[in-house]
């Protein structure tokens, strides 16, 4: 199906946006943009990335099936179209949020930032013109796709570590803040 071919698009997308979340890999993805792939893949071997394509395939996939199903969706119907355009629209807006090792660590606690992330890069086009339909199942799409990503991170030793490292940043801000506080709220005698 033609229309598939864009979840394997989006799979491999989401496959190097997740693996190129890694204290340092930004900073080589800023200096080698059109290798980034090459370098990721070199770095975390192809086998690994070509396996987690793969299961964001089939978690994009299995969501699909799940939106198509409660649609009640049939191929050429209005509602077939309207799920592809959104996964479209998803695609276009994820391409523009940027996934971090910060904006992971607070989605893995409230998956809403990620998907707000995603939804406030919506296509301008989308946002003007699209069906009610559209919108709708692209909010069910965002919620979805969003669910799927967040399941597959943490499997993912590059993630784990990125936010290992987030988590250490944030504790050791919220220590300074404390004991910044505490010294300047402190009675003197």
């Amino acid at each position: 199906m033609a229309e598939r071919s864009v979840l394997r698009e989006l799979a491999a997308e989401i496959t190097i946006s997740l693996l190129s979340i890694a204290p340092g890999t930004d900073v080589i993805g800023k200096l080698l943009p059109d290798t980034v792939k090459k370098s990721v893949r070199a770095t975390f071997g192809v086998e690994k990335a070509d396996t987690l394509e793969k299961a964001i395939d089939q978690a994009l996939n299995s969501a699909t099936d799940s939106i198509l199903g409660s649609l009640r969706a049939r191929p050429e119907s209005h509602e077939h179209g309207a799920t592809f355009s959104a996964i479209n629209d998803f695609q276009l807006a994820l391409s523009n949020t940027k996934l971090d090792a910060r904006m992971i660590a607070t989605a893995l606690i409230e998956s809403e930032v990620l998907e707000m992330a995603i939804e406030n890069n919506c296509p301008l086009e989308h946002q003007k013109w699209a069906s009610e339909l559209r919108r709708d199942t692209f909010k069910r799409v965002v919620h979805d796709f969003s669910a799927a990503i967040l399941a597959i991170a943490p499997q993912i030793p590059a993630i784990v570590l990125a936010v290992s490292v987030e988590t250490y940043r944030q504790v050791s801000e919220l220590r300074a803040l404390l004991s910044k506080s505490s010294t300047c709220s402190s009675p003197t005698p």
